[in-house]
């Protein structure tokens, strides 16, 4: 590189040459990813004046280009690149699958029969509606085209192109239904010349060649699963898989630009509550126009998030791209009510009313235990919920525990959150969310006096590796997925009905109760398990197990559970 501030110059074996990445949006209209051209000087001072000129005048092209008004060809060529991929998706043909192919021939032929009436009508009346108004903005967006570039006329022959484009996939399709082998002549003249076909979707490959977005996508999840956790990975190869039947598998990574991102994003917005429970459902089929059916806007921007993780990869790691299309990308935040929280601490009342609870009191039996009665059964779902309050721990770090990870003959008792001994595949796992969150955590007296040791000891009569090994882990490998449902029902039957107050909330009831009490933040940090985000904390061993009692001692917490279970 010159090493010189003139924009779009550089040098090469002593020859200074100018060099101008051509837009997102242009390169199908240009044809090319960057404007190279040698300027013959070997001086700076002779350069500069020529690539201020020369970039000037590429820079007018592009204005042009913006400018110039989508074509009929042009409109025709996209319409014909668009058949030509609808068509290799029905060329195999149709095999029935049950013992009566017959009726399941019948039933394909109907069903052309529909789709045929319907694009005709559209056709006719020329109101495309959804698919085929998708399927051309799909289009726009392989050729870096803005819809909005288009004028209703130009609008009007996309659609009315894609429509028939439709038609003649339908033709084909049943044509298939009966004859296998036969080369088929399309009716619709507009795509009887395979060899202009061929010629359309040439210079999409000429004009943007590299790594698909399926292939980058398996690249990063196969890189990724040596350092996620099993969940981890599961969770972002479903939200990806959003993102690649989006944009498409075979969309060259370099040809994704920010308004695809943007689509993407509005399209996350649009997922019904509970979408996940639909494995087999597109993701087109999982959105809903129904607002007040759609998922929140936390979990929209959870889904989007790997999208975000994904693209920067692939600059920054990879070099895959050149410019990040997701990175000035933002999910919209609705308007908050001031003061009002997801999550907050339980307060005296919730606890009292919590434990008063038949689980803590006397219960029906240990399969009725949110109904009343005198059975007291001091198991993984009684210790729980009192190791949460007086720990704040998280409630994964807690189901997991093992026997070994619990001392109390020590001078200070205490439990261990750790990922040793949890090996995969065990039924034993373990995980820690951060490299804060592995530490050690003093337990209060008060947990000591309602019994908690004869527990551990009976768990380990009973040759348990597992210390709450009642509780099995979710379908989804987290430790927390089973008991965090089984403790919203507990919640509710004691008559808790705030949705801002979850298992979670002991974390928020811990942290007040050492703030209350002025203990400093690092040390509060250490026990809750937060990085303080300083260099210092990855000095030394951290806050002692005795400071951290201390602390615990002086803590104000809302209630002592001593005092309402004997």
């Amino acid at each position: 590189m010159s090493g010189s501030r003139v924009p779009h110059l550089q040098r090469r074996n002593g020859t200074y040459h100018l060099r101008v990445r051509v837009p997102d949006e242009l390169r199908l209209r240009v044809g090319l990813r960057e404007v190279r051209r040698s300027l013959g000087v070997h001086t700076f001072a002779e350069a500069r004046p020529l690539a201020l000129r020369y970039a000037t005048r590429v820079m007018e092209v592009f204005t042009m280009a913006r400018s110039q008004p989508m074509t009929k060809t042009a409109v025709q060529e996209l319409v014909q690149a668009c058949f030509h991929d609808l068509s290799r998706h029905v060329e195999g043909g149709f095999i029935p699958k049950t013992d009566s192919p017959h009726l399941e021939l019948e039933y394909q032929h109907a069903l052309f029969a529909d789709e045929v009436a319907q694009l005709s009508s559209q056709l006719e009346d020329h109101r495309f509606d959804e698919p085929v108004a998708r399927k051309a903005e799909a289009l726009l967006r392989q050729a870096n085209i803005a819809p909005d570039d288009l004028d209703d006329e130009r609008w009007t022959d996309l659609c009315s192109g894609v429509a028939r484009a439709l038609l003649e996939r339908e033709r084909l399709w049943r044509f298939r239904l009966g004859e296998r082998l036969l080369p088929y002549q399309p009716q619709d003249r507009l795509f009887s010349y395979t060899r202009q076909v061929a010629q359309v979707a040439a210079p999409v490959e000429e004009a943007i060649i590299g790594e698909t977005l399926g292939s980058a996508v398996k690249t990063y999840l196969n890189e990724g699963r040596k350092a996620w956790a099993p969940k981890t990975f599961r969770d972002r190869a479903r939200k990806l898989a959003y993102l690649v039947e989006h944009l498409g598998e075979d969309r060259p990574l370099g040809s994704i630009t920010a308004r695809d991102v943007v689509s993407y994003r509005d399209a996350l917005r649009r997922l019904r509550r509970q979408s996940k429970r639909i494995p087999s459902g597109s993701f087109r089929s999982q959105q809903t126009e129904n607002e007040e059916a759609r998922i929140s806007h936390t979990t929209a921007e959870n889904i989007f998030v790997p999208c975000k993780a994904f693209f920067a990869w692939a600059k920054s790691t990879q070099g895959l791209i050149t410019s990040n299309p997701a990175e000035d990308v933002r999910m919209p935040k609705p308007k908050a009510q001031k003061g009002v929280k997801s999550r907050r601490p339980f307060r005296e009342a919730d606890l009292k009313r919590l434990f008063a609870a038949p689980l803590f009191t006397g219960m029906k039996s240990v399969k009725r235990r949110f109904e009343p009665g005198r059975v007291r059964c001091k198991d993984a779902h009684y210790w729980l919920p009192i190791l949460g309050y007086y720990t704040g721990a998280r409630l994964g770090e807690l189901v997991q525990l093992h026997l070994d990870d619990v001392e109390l003959d020590g001078p200070v008792p205490h439990i261990m959150i750790t990922e040793e001994g949890g090996d995969a595949g065990t039924g034993h796992e373990k995980s820690v969310k951060s490299h804060a969150g592995v530490r050690q955590v003093p337990l209060h007296p008060d947990i000591l006096r309602l019994g908690f040791g004869a527990y551990v000891a009976k768990t380990a009569k009973q040759k348990q590796r597992r210390l709450f090994w009642q509780i099995k882990f979710g379908a989804d490998g987290q430790a927390s997925t089973v008991f965090s449902k089984w403790f919203a029902r507990l919640k509710t039957k004691a008559g808790i009905t705030d949705k801002a107050l979850v298992f979670h909330s002991f974390r928020h009831t811990a942290e007040d109760a050492y703030r209350n009490a002025s203990v400093p933040q690092y040390v509060i940090d250490r026990v809750i398990g937060h990085s303080g985000g300083k260099t210092s904390d990855a000095y030394g061993e951290g806050v002692s197990l005795e400071t951290m009692y201390d602390a615990l001692l002086k803590a104000k917490l809302p209630l002592r559970l001593t005092a309402v279970l004997d």
